[in-house]
C-alpha cells in the first residue's frame, strides 16, 4: 500500500496536530508519493493506493489502478495471512494490522 494525496482536505494542516491531521506528504505526482528508489518492486503484483482525498490510515482502505479493495483483491487470491510491515507503525501499519485480524486474516 502506499500513501496518494491527490487532495486529502483537512488531513493536511500548515498546523498539524499529528493525530488527525498531518504536514503535506506523498502527494500524487510528486517524489514523495514514489516508493524508496532502493526499494526492489520486482516481486510486487499490485499497490494499493490511499488517501487520495481523505484521510486514511489503514491499507485496507486502499485500491489498486483497477479499484479493487485490498481485502478482496486478497481473497480472490485465497489469502488469509498477512504480514504488515511499513514506517508509521503507530498509525497505517498498526489500522492495517487491525483491520486484517478484523477481516479473519492471520497477522
Amino acid at each position: 500500500t502506499k500513501d496518494f494525496h491527490i487532495d486529502p482536505g483537512d488531513d493536511f494542516s500548515g498546523t498539524p496536530d499529528y493525530s488527525s491531521s498531518w504536514p503535506p506528504h506523498c502527494v500524487s505526482g510528486t517524489p514523495g508519493a514514489d516508493f524508496h528508489p532502493s526499494l526492489d518492486t520486482s516481486a510486487i503484483e499490485a499497490v494499493f493506493y490511499k488517501g487520495a482525498y481523505t484521510g486514511a490510515y489503514s491499507g485496507f482502505e486502499g485500491v489498486d489502478e483497477n479499484g479493487t479493495p485490498l481485502l478482496n483483491w486478497l481473497r480472490q487470491r485465497g489469502v488469509d495471512e498477512v504480514d504488515v510491515v511499513g514506517i508509521a507503525t503507530d498509525h497505517c501499519v498498526r489500522e492495517t494490522a487491525e483491520d486484517a485480524v478484523r477481516n479473519g486474516l492471520a497477522t
